[in-house]
């Protein structure tokens, strides 16, 4: 049971495509259907998830796993349990089935909030970042120590309403940018470092000591709803703007579109003014 009946496989052309599977396991409770989900898990997956203390956290790591695995079924032709992963240097999980047409797959897992995301992308590299900006008051001290000077400056100027949204903003971009490089907290946060120009535009500026370049990256920034904010950084050049295409999906059971506001990008071309064709709506403001 790889797919619903009548959907089709997500298609690839030569626009860069950025596809987000949005879940909330809150929401998913069938002891039949997470059964079945759990007989998807490699052994280590299970012995992992065993492990965590709270029930909630292990229902949670339960869809995310299921979740992972059903989606990236809809990019092959591969059963959802056949699929095998290992962790990179970096303890970054990364596809590990050996068919040559899954090499330039890429897919990337975020939670945050009541919400699970799951990023896929073919050809580019691809992070993905939730938060919700009402689930507890920001840590505004970590700002003194993973933001670089211009943005803990930039934060402090702001109101005292306006901080929590901004940290949120900020710090999703950063976790987006490093989870794209597959490196996480191995890369210095203070080194990577967000510009809001406007209220549509956000400026991506690097280190020396990354060795990268922020012409690489595309950066945007969407709302699902007034509570959580998407970071989403796609290595597809800092001019091209991916297709973003959204889905609310209980894995196995139904899908919809999902729509999000699209806030802000970091191409200065004009974002898109109306609804996206296919999975979702991508709106602007």
């Amino acid at each position: 049971m790889n797919e619903l009946p009548g959907r089709s496989c997500p298609s690839f052309d030569a626009t860069p495509r950025v596809d987000l599977w949005c879940a909330c396991p809150a929401d998913i409770d069938d002891p039949r259907l997470l059964h079945a989900y759990r007989a998807l898990l490699s052994e280590a997956e299970r012995e992992r998830q065993d492990r965590f203390l709270f029930a909630r956290d292990r229902h949670r790591d339960l869809v995310t796993r299921a979740l992972v695995r059903i989606v990236l079924s809809r990019y092959a032709d591969l059963a959802p349990e056949a699929w095998r992963f290992v962790p990179n240097r970096y303890g970054r999980p990364g596809i590990a089935n050996p068919a040559a047409g899954l090499r330039d797959l890429s897919f990337n897992i975020s939670h945050g909030g009541a919400r699970v995301i799951v990023a896929v992308a073919r050809g580019i590299q691809v992070g993905v970042d939730t938060e919700s900006i009402a689930a507890r008051p920001a840590p505004l001290a970590i700002a003194e120590r993973y933001f670089s000077r211009d943005e803990a400056e930039a934060l402090e100027a702001l109101p005292a309403a306006l901080r929590q949204q901004r940290f949120y903003e900020t710090w999703t971009l950063k976790e987006a940018y490093v989870k794209a490089r597959s490196m996480g907290m191995w890369l210095p946060f203070e080194q990577v470092a967000f510009h809001f120009e406007g209220e549509r535009h956000v400026r991506l500026a690097l280190g020396a000591s990354l060795g990268d370049s922020a012409s690489r990256w595309q950066l945007s920034q969407l709302w699902p709803d007034d509570e959580h904010v998407v970071s989403v950084c796609a290595g597809c050049g800092a001019d091209t703007m991916p297709s973003l295409h959204a889905t609310a999906i209980v894995p196995w059971v139904s899908e919809a579109p999902l729509g999000f506001r699209l806030a802000r990008s970091s191409t200065a071309a004009a974002m898109p003014a109306q609804a996206q064709a296919g999975r979702t709506s991508v709106r602007s403001k």
